[in-house]
């Protein structure tokens, strides 16, 4: 639904699907805050669900996404969000100005080649895009691996434009920002408790704790001989669990009910769901709460693994 903030007499605005995070109160004190700062700048402006459409081009465009303010904010105490926000979009204005200066060298491959990298991303990020701005892969059903210039202020798609003169393939330019990524960010796997269980999980500041996904033959000790259990709710976070015995039906349920509040909370949201790896390839296994109750469905081929499991124990 598109709205202005700037019209008189409006009631406080509800609270959308997008910001569930925030209790109405809340919700209406971050808008009022973002339309404060905006008005400050004599930046017009409308909402549109979770998109912020500016009529300005400081930014580098007119349409600009509000979760991962939303959620930055919502984790910090009320008396942040004015310089949380005024920071955010400080930051977008900076990113603008390095990005003119950066395009004028991104046709010389031997300039760029080590700014090259891959970020992972729900794949619903895509629409918030304009067309034919990026060059993209499937991982997951839900997530996708993202061509991208790793800038000192900014992270930036790689477009067909872009690559047209470097005269290498998509294959070759994935392999390097894979790579890089690896070279310069640490994902170390950490022991994380969950109840009586042990998992795994990459914990980091940076945007790349996901990369796991691209490089998990890297990480043995992350794959069971059924393979490994994956979340990855943001950007920062991922849990993983080697399957090797029926303990794994109970870590699901425990992973059914933190992966949704982690995506949740943010920020960098990438997947509320479960996905199980085995075999090189990732299968999401899905669940619902019904009236408070867990349903965990299952795909046919993750139950042949329990039967299996099953048998195992037995025997033993």
């Amino acid at each position: 639904m598109m709205q202005s903030f700037f019209d008189k007499g409006r009631q406080e605005p509800s609270v959308p699907e997008w910001a569930d995070f925030f209790s109405a109160e809340e919700y209406s004190r971050f808008m009022t805050l973002l339309g404060e700062y905006l008005a400050s700048q004599e930046i017009a402006f409308t909402t549109d669900d979770e998109i912020l459409i500016v009529e300005t081009e400081r930014y580098g465009g007119s349409q600009l996404g509000l979760i991962n303010l939303a959620q930055s904010c919502h984790q910090a105490d009320e008396d942040e969000w004015t310089e949380r926000i005024e920071d955010h979009f400080e930051q977008l204005e900076r990113i603008h100005t390095f990005d003119q200066e950066f395009s004028a060298t991104v046709h010389d491959f031997e300039k760029i080649k080590d700014a090259l990298g891959v970020r992972l991303y729900h794949k619903e990020y895509l629409k918030h895009l304009e067309p034919n701005t990026t060059i993209t892969r499937q991982v997951t059903e839900d997530i996708i691996a993202m061509l991208i210039f790793d800038l000192p202020y900014a992270i930036k798609s790689v477009n067909e434009e872009d690559m047209a003169p470097w005269n290498k393939t998509t294959d070759e330019l994935f392999k390097i920002g894979i790579e890089n990524i690896r070279d310069n960010y640490e994902t170390d796997l950490n022991s994380q408790e969950l109840g009586d269980l042990e998992c795994l999980s990459i914990d980091n500041e940076h945007y790349y704790s996901p990369n796991v996904l691209l490089d998990m033959d890297s990480y043995p000790e992350a794959i069971g001989t059924y393979g490994s259990i994956v979340a990855v709710p943001t950007r920062h976070f991922v849990l993983l669990y080697p399957v090797e015995s029926l303990e794994v039906v109970q870590l699901i349920n425990m992973f059914a009910q933190l992966v949704p509040e982690l995506y949740n909370e943010g920020p960098g949201s990438i997947s509320p769901n479960i996905h199980w790896y085995y075999k090189d390839a990732f299968t999401i296994i899905p669940f619902t709460f019904d009236e408070e109750t867990l349903r965990i469905s299952p795909p046919d081929s993750f139950v042949e693994v329990l039967n299996q499991l099953q048998n195992v124990g037995e025997r033993d």
